[in-house]
């Protein structure tokens, strides 16, 4: 598989990201000795297939050029912080979203299918597997990816108004500033 990035041809594009920015990225990251040891084409194929399984989430605006090989960049999107992010690139957690993504495909063979991650293997008496989790499932992308990318998702974006604990969207102090608000001295029965 032959990866073309977004940097060096937007229009055919395969990947948000060449390898040689994915091993800056990882060149000083403590969890990244898979990534140093995978091969070229295995690298390669990584990122090709994390931005394959990026595109297949919801973001917010629409694709930034009619018929662009990749959803991003895209028009009406915003940052975190409310600014726009403009139409003309990759914003960079989708970049990093890329990197991580691509690792985690690397250190985990079968991730993208679902197959479920053995966690302990015994052998004596009887042989057991322990699974990761109870069920064996596990969500489409990885923790680490979903905490770079939620609120660049179309119904993040729907809903969010810049709320943070204890304030609410209007920057009024919430209820639990008022003590007297929350006073339950009465008796329930």
């Amino acid at each position: 598989m032959s990866l073309i990035a977004w940097d060096t041809s937007p229009s055919t594009a395969n990947s948000y990201v060449t390898q040689a920015q994915a091993t800056t990225y990882f060149a000083d990251a403590i969890h990244a000795s898979a990534w140093t040891a995978a091969s070229t084409g295995t690298k390669d194929s990584a990122l090709v297939t994390a931005t394959r399984m990026l595109d297949r989430s919801q973001w917010m605006g629409t694709i930034a050029v009619s018929g662009q090989a990749l959803q991003w960049p895209r028009e009406g999107a915003i940052d975190r912080y409310g600014d726009a992010i403009a139409n003309t690139v990759v914003p960079v957690p989708i970049r990093e979203a890329t990197y991580e993504l691509a690792l985690v495909l690397i250190q985990e063979q079968g991730y993208q299918d679902g197959s479920p991650r053995v966690s302990s293997i015994s052998t004596g008496a009887g042989t057991s597997v322990t699974f990761a989790s109870a069920s064996g499932s596990k969500t489409r992308l990885p923790r680490i990816v979903q905490e770079l990318v939620f609120y660049l998702l179309a119904g993040f974006a729907a809903g969010w108004e810049g709320a943070s604990f204890g304030t609410d969207p209007d920057d009024n102090p919430s209820d639990f500033s008022d003590p007297t608000l929350s006073d339950r001295t009465e008796p329930f029965g």
